[in-house]
């Protein structure tokens, strides 16, 4: 929409910006091309890793894809030459429309005239900021997945909304009993809500899975949990057009990464994906699962000081606003 002429602020020339832009549509497009469904521009529901970005993110249709698409430098960063033309319509777009600033020159994100409330984003802010700090869990080997089809019943959800379809590279009796000879020692709220209700019942280490709630969430993040990886992409999506689209690209494909690992230490049969398992059940397995974390945990780390830092800038707009 057309505003009134905006403040001296950081520029973005024209070919700059456009060229970004180009070059952003094109990595996500590359980094989503294998989970695309056989002539379409959605993603398959058929696959282990894409399924989930697709139904847990919210990326849904050619329009969720799009979404991932659009770029932008971040908040109040004028992007000189930008238009109305430029903006997200029904056939997409390279900027969003969500608090996009136009004048006659350009165009800017700013979050302060959006009436937007500060207590979801500071409660992610400060999850980001708890699962950083928390103590790692090195022990947990992605068993997770395992208790989330463990001695399954019809009340059993579990995983079955993203691995429906999928065999066992198991019996079902074998997954039973490496639950039943392990410690769960899952930190991550949603996948402990996606245990079986069987496994809800076994030891853990927070006594009622039931009793947890979206406030004990800051207390059991941790910064070498698979499922914290992939929430990484979560938090800037929510983020998302106030964050710059370079930080939402890499989080993406931090998130294919860690998807990637989280499938391959559970008791599906994913050859067909061209994910070789790791096989868990071994202590070979456990050593290769528990060096991929390292893995995760080091390359996240940056990604999730980047994001905290994002956050407080739109803190502090919106802060700026109500003042």
């Amino acid at each position: 929409h057309e505003s009134m002429p905006m403040p001296v602020m950081p520029q973005c020339s024209e070919a700059a910006w456009r060229g970004l832009a180009a070059g952003h549509r094109d990595r996500v497009l590359g980094l989503l091309s294998a989970g695309f469904a056989p002539g379409s521009s959605q993603l398959n529901h058929r696959h282990p890793v894409f399924n989930f970005v697709q139904q847990y993110y919210g990326v849904k249709g050619p329009k969720g894809v799009r979404r991932l698409t659009r770029w932008s430098p971040g908040l109040g960063v004028e992007m000189v030459g930008a238009s109305s033309e430029d903006v997200a319509g029904p056939q997409g777009g390279c900027l969003a429309q969500k608090g996009l600033q136009l004048d006659g020159d350009g165009g800017v994100y700013l979050a302060g005239n959006l009436g937007l409330r500060p207590e979801p984003y500071r409660w992610s802010r400060e999850l980001l900021a708890r699962t950083q700090s928390n103590p790692v869990v090195l022990n947990c080997f992605g068993l997770h997945e395992w208790a989330m089809v463990y001695r399954p019943d019809h009340r059993s959800a579990g995983s079955a909304r993203y691995q429906d379809g999928l065999r066992f590279r198991l019996s079902q009796s074998e997954v039973n009993r490496l639950v039943e000879e392990s410690q769960l020692r899952c930190s991550h709220l949603d996948a402990l809500r996606m245990f079986s209700p069987a496994a809800q019942t076994r030891p853990n280490r927070f006594g009622s899975i039931q009793a947890l709630s979206r406030d004990n969430q800051p207390q059991l993040e941790q910064a070498a949990c698979v499922h914290a990886a992939l929430d990484l992409l979560r938090w800037c999506i929510k983020l998302s057009p106030f964050v710059r689209a370079e930080l939402l690209a890499d989080c993406l494909e931090h998130a294919l990464r860690a998807r990637r690992v989280d499938v391959a230490a559970g008791p599906y049969d994913c050859l067909e994906f061209g994910i070789e398992p790791i096989r868990i059940e071994t202590d070979m397995g456990r050593r290769e699962y528990r060096d991929l974390q390292i893995e995760l945990m080091k390359e996240g780390k940056p990604l999730r000081e980047q994001l905290i830092r994002e956050y407080d800038l739109l803190l502090s707009s919106i802060a700026d606003a109500n003042s």
